[in-house]
């Protein structure tokens, strides 16, 4: 059996493909990324995607995939929208909504926000630009029951100062009926909104408090006029975001984004999810992620009730990777996947096939043809990637999971079939604290009634794999 002395924190190394994990990359050797991805119909997908085709030149344009990431047709939208964050279709279907960013190119002082109403070919009908001299920008929007729109989005152009939510009503046919804009000094903006009701939407993002410099996510609704009807924050009076809003099947709220999270003096900012009654009560609230930093930019609730999160993590500080959690419908984790190369990977959005499967995007540096890529990202309903074009498709490594976590006087660890190696409790600066051989157990129960509160890493080194395994363990 394989004994290590000693692992520093630094060491930990992150489990990867050693080729390239994704069914496809899309764009050219300078920047490529895509932001949001829907299903079009029931055998294909539309992402949009963002290049830059010469220095500080972007425009984006939405790319038809189907099932196995096969372009079917790939339209450019217009050379000034410099990046699509938001697709839906039309009541009707023939039509497609979009909003992002409009500018000139990366480089300019101005970007506004926008929305841009195209047929199924691409071809546009209008586009239709809101804000002033500095950065604005829309991440979502909802289509109203007159068939106009409430944009969400974030502005520099006015209010308080720094950004502010910035939400703007249309007719039909794009043009402003009002603007709104809500915040303080301190730094809001606007990511996600949902209806309600015909005259009800719920805005949900990050609200800079002007206090202590604390950062909460936050959720509001509004009526048709703008007005606020009901205000919450969710937070622990540190760094919290709320990139992402879904409703949920119970006529409640889901948020979720990254929050830094103070384990016994040792702060981490890990994925978060907020779940939130139909009056925007907090019923819960889930912490996600390994050692170091992970962010969240999408969430959804699947079939069964449960969540799907896609973002980032970068947990021992070696560049970012694709960061995917799946949790059941209280929001505990029942799989995740890190995947990723030598450089930054994210995944930026997330949609559930019709065969409980995800289908995901977002950019890659570390495959393509250089600089950034697009990536296109197929997954089995337990995480298991779909073979396909490129793909090689690794066997998932042995994992284990630690309940509860917070834990007081005794902590369980579950292997997901019978392992043999040892479990280690390191401190964060990579200290032996304790260690137990595992003999083809697949539960073993330890107690941590004699050691100090705070963040620790559990280690599996097992008995048949060069590949360690790590988690975090919280003591209380």
């Amino acid at each position: 059996m394989r004994v290590i002395l000693i692992i520093s924190y630094s060491l930990l190394s992150v489990i990867v493909f050693g080729q390239n994990p994704f069914n496809n990359t899309f764009g050219y050797s300078n920047f490529d990324a895509s932001a949001v991805i829907v299903n079009y119909k029931s055998d294909s997908f539309l992402i949009s995607i963002t290049s830059e085709y010469q220095t500080d030149n972007y425009h984006s344009y939405l790319m038809e995939l189907d099932n196995f990431g096969n372009k079917i047709k790939g339209n450019l939208i217009n050379n000034k929208v410099i990046e699509i964050n938001t697709i839906k279709e039309f009541f009707d279907t023939k039509y497609i909504i979009n909003s992002g960013f409009y500018g000139i190119n990366n480089s300019g002082i101005e970007t506004d926000l926008l929305i841009q109403k195209i047929d199924t070919s691409g071809n546009e009908i209008w586009i239709k630009n809101y804000g002033g001299n500095q950065m604005d920008f829309s991440n979502d929007f909802e289509i109203l029951a007159d068939s106009g729109f409430l944009i969400v989005g974030t502005t520099k152009s006015y209010g308080a100062g720094g950004r502010d939510v910035y939400i703007v009503r249309t007719n039909k046919n794009g043009d402003s009926l009002w603007t709104r804009v809500y915040g303080n000094s301190s730094g809001q903006s606007a990511y996600g909104i949902e209806r309600e009701s015909d005259s009800v939407y719920v805005v949900a993002g990050k609200w800079g408090n002007l206090n202590n410099n604390s950062m909460d996510a936050f959720a509001m609704k509004i009526n048709l006029q703008g007005d606020t009807l009901d205000f919450r924050l969710y937070g622990n009076h540190l760094q919290n975001f709320g990139q992402s809003l879904c409703k949920t099947a119970d006529n409640g709220y889901a948020i979720a984004g990254w929050s830094t999270y103070d384990y016994g003096g040792y702060y981490s900012p890990d994925a978060v999810l907020y779940k939130l009654d139909s009056n925007l009560n907090l019923k819960w609230t889930k912490y996600y992620g390994t050692l170091g930093n992970e962010d969240i930019f999408d969430v959804k609730q699947c079939f069964d009730g449960g969540f799907v999160l896609v973002g980032h993590s970068n947990g021992l500080g070696q560049g970012e990777d694709v960061y995917i959690v799946r949790t059941d419908s209280i929001g505990d984790t029942l799989w995740t996947l890190t995947l990723g190369g030598d450089y930054n990977d994210r995944a930026y959005s997330v949609v559930q096939t019709p065969d409980s499967g995800f289908a995901i995007v977002g950019n890659t540096y570390s495959y393509g043809a250089g600089g950034s890529d697009a990536f296109f990202l197929k997954l089995k309903p337990n995480g298991d990637i779909t073979t396909a074009i490129g793909l090689a498709v690794k066997p998932k490594v042995q994992s284990f999971s630690i309940f509860p976590n917070p834990a007081k006087h005794s902590c369980s660890i579950t292997f997901s079939k019978p392992s043999t190696g040892i479990i280690q409790i390191r401190s964060i600066s990579g200290t032996l604290v304790n260690s137990y051989n595992v003999f083809s157990k697949k539960e073993i129960k330890i107690s941590i009634s004699s050691i100090a509160k705070g963040m620790y890493i559990i280690v599996f080194l097992p008995d048949n794999s060069t590949e360690m395994q790590y988690s975090k363990l919280i003591i209380q």
